[in-house]
């Protein structure tokens, strides 16, 4: 039979900040068994046990590591208890410590085995990171911007670097007949401050096509009839400032369309499909020099349209179908100097006002 003592030595390792909370006794170092008695012993039960103890010295680190276990997962309290106030026998305590140790090794095993997975997680993620990084530069891109972006930087295809790609100001991807604008298209193009992309075919521009675009000020979509625009298409271009969105066929924008556009100071809407415009839409504008909407199917144009933007200097509503002018527009827009509004269904008398604002203007009407 299994002594008590062996089984219960650890426990006295935490006596001093555990059980009962009692203080331990210093007696010196000649009787190291002494420095483990309670000053208050809770037991004679324990007491016999503490001496026993005291006196193996087999398995000591051993047991004190797995007894350590018991203690930190507060399952000694319940053993000793247990061992005092019902009597069991040594063969008993032994069987309920190896059930709470099993249980024990059970939880550590899968709290390993969820740490390794993690562990092989980040390991994975980084692997890919790493090989995100060495890949080739032009890698992932649609062949025909490959090749535009080789004759910009006159280099051949396998000695262009990413920092080539950074220093890219200017990119022309006119009537190349692309379909769908890619995320990868123009990865790394950090650099880049004019796109131009008028008169392909497209129809989609996939979700951060834009991300690497950070600094890009002039953007031409003009005659991508069809194109689709995301609500979000515009949202990391926080330094766009001149944005051409005609002949695409545009009947409505998303209220958040240019939501992060705040540095936009023009905005060309011509030759497209609107019969009335959402003021929220254009609120963020506030830096908005020139609004050319020409073309379109506008029955009206209020003044409150655009009422966040009073630096406003340009505006083109000519080719609609106005019926009235709303003469307010000019306090809304105190420093408006151009106004065309030619070849609408204005009515004589607004005609009349607008021919005697046309000293201090440029009118056209």
């Amino acid at each position: 039979m299994i002594r008590l003592g062996l089984i219960l030595r650890p426990i006295l390792l935490v006596f001093s900040v555990s059980l009962a909370g009692l203080p331990m006794r210093s007696f010196g170092t000649e009787n190291q068994c002494d420095l483990f008695v309670p000053s208050v012993p809770p037991s004679l039960f324990l007491q016999n046990a503490i001496s026993s103890w005291c006196r193996l010295d087999e398995n000591v680190h051993l047991a004190s590591r797995r007894w350590q276990m018991l203690v930190l997962n507060r399952s000694w309290r319940h053993l000793v208890l247990k061992a005092e106030s019902e009597g069991i026998t040594e063969d008993e305590l032994v069987l309920l410590v190896a059930q709470e140790l099993k249980q024990i090794d059970q939880d550590q095993d899968r709290a390993k085995r969820s740490r390794v997975a993690q562990e092989n997680s980040m390991r994975e993620s980084r692997l890919r990171e790493q090989k995100d990084a060495i890949r080739s530069p032009l890698e992932g891109r649609n062949e025909k911007i490959i090749n535009v972006i080789v004759r910009a930087l006159g280099k051949a295809e396998d000695a262009i670097t990413f920092e080539d790609l950074e220093t890219i100001k200017v990119l022309n991807l006119g009537s190349l007949g692309l379909k769908v604008l890619g995320k990868e298209d123009l990865r790394g193009l950090t650099g880049l401050e004019t796109l131009y992309l008028e008169y392909n075919d497209m129809v989609f521009i996939e979700r951060l096509a834009f991300k690497d675009l950070k600094r890009l000020k002039i953007l031409n979509l003009t005659g991508n009839r069809g194109l689709f625009l995301a609500q979000e298409v515009f949202y990391e271009l926080v330094s766009l400032g001149e944005l051409y969105l005609g002949e695409i066929g545009l009947s409505h924008l998303s209220e958040n369309q240019f939501r992060f556009n705040s540095k936009l100071y023009k905005l060309n809407l011509s030759n497209n499909a609107f019969q009335r415009l959402n003021p929220k839409t254009f609120a963020p504008l506030t830096e908005l020099l020139g609004f050319y909407i020409s073309q379109n199917h506008l029955r009206a144009f209020q003044s409150e349209t655009l009422q966040n933007n009073p630096r406003l200097k340009a505006l083109n509503l000519s080719n609609n179908h106005l019926q009235a002018f709303d003469r307010s527009l000019f306090k809304v827009h105190p420093h408006l100097e151009k106004l065309n509004v030619a070849r609408n269904a204005l009515p004589s008398d607004d005609l009349v006002f607008l021919q005697g604002i046309s000293e201090t203007i440029e009118t056209l009407y």
